[in-house]
């Protein structure tokens, strides 16, 4: 249900930051690109990552363009709570938040000052992860235990046993062998994808292409 609301949700939002094209090729991003067809097959928690990341990125561009404590607070909200579903997909999110408010905060768009902006984004954070850090309180560190072992290498996980270096080296191959999959998994796929665009444009487009031919 999330990833069938994510075209749609895609497609109205970009119309109203954006314009008429960039709508359309974004939600035809969501609708045909290989990962999202995959995931519609079968139901499993970590399938909400995608959805979550699409309303992370929404309530980032809203940040950027309002900068407030709400929009701090709730895109380190959606940051966090991805980390329910998959504590591997955090840092990403993480790490653009606190960028986007540096960015922020160097060219003075940012008007509150440091200490309420941390306070508003760590409460943010905290939030969503209050559950797990209880949940470690109760069962002997369970968590942080497997956290430390992946940190050391020790973890079975992840294509065996890795040094800290050599599976972030591992999951950056991993990350970008499933980029090129995404698009091209499928020659026709991506040719389909092509010629959607293709009309999007040339609908966009078709007063001004009528004008020039006449």
């Amino acid at each position: 249900l999330f990833l069938s609301l994510m075209p749609a949700i895609a497609y109205f939002w970009a119309k109203k930051n954006f314009n008429l094209t960039t709508a359309l090729i974004f939600a035809l991003c969501f609708t045909f690109l290989q990962i999202f067809l995959d995931l519609s097959l079968f139901a499993f928690s970590q399938n909400l990552i995608p959805f979550l990341y699409l309303v992370f990125i929404i309530l980032q561009w809203q940040l950027i363009t309002n900068p407030n404590l709400k929009n701090i607070f709730l895109t380190a909200f959606t940051a966090a709570l991805i980390f329910s579903f998959e504590p591997v997909d955090v840092p990403p999110a993480t790490l653009a938040v606190i960028i986007t408010l540096i960015w922020l905060k160097r060219g003075e768009k940012l008007k509150n000052s440091v200490l309420k902006t941390a306070s508003t984004a760590s409460l943010g954070f905290l939030i969503p992860i209050t559950p797990n850090i209880i949940f470690d309180f109760r069962h002997n560190f369970i968590q942080l235990k497997a956290f430390q072992r992946l940190i050391s290498g020790q973890d079975q996980s992840l294509h065996g046993k890795l040094p800290l270096l050599k599976r972030l080296l591992d999951r950056l191959k991993h990350f970008i062998n499933f980029f090129i999959k995404t698009f091209f998994a499928k020659p026709n796929q991506a040719v389909f994808f092509g010629l959607a665009v293709f009309f999007v444009l040339i609908f966009v487009k078709r007063k001004a292409l009528l004008k020039s031919i006449k």
